[in-house]
């Protein structure tokens, strides 16, 4: 796990996911394919589709093969909402935090 400190900047095409599929269930904070930490609410195959912790937005749906899903902790999920993920460089009229 990353220190709260660290500083890892990749752009938003390098990004990558660091966990299996099969690790995410219903229930699980999850990283989309847009960086909004989301609550989970189902798995599907390949599919999982979940509520956006950032403006209630759903459903949020990504393919676990093909985007960036990652899991995240609560502590992650909040950091993500109050000012993004610390590993990645979003284009400010892309943020939601200010």
């Amino acid at each position: 796990m990353r220190g709260w400190g660290e500083t890892m900047v990749r752009s938003m095409q390098e990004h990558e996911a660091d966990t299996a599929p099969h690790t995410i269930e219903p229930g699980d904070l999850y990283e989309d394919c847009a960086y909004h930490p989301c609550l989970c609410i189902a798995v599907d195959g390949a599919e999982i589709t979940g509520i956006s912790l950032i403006d209630g937005s759903w459903p949020r749906a990504c393919d676990l093969e093909m985007c960036g899903v990652r899991k995240l902790t609560v502590a992650e999920a909040w950091q993500w909402k109050q000012s993004g993920p610390p590993d990645v460089e979003i284009p400010s009229e892309q943020r939601w935090w200010r």
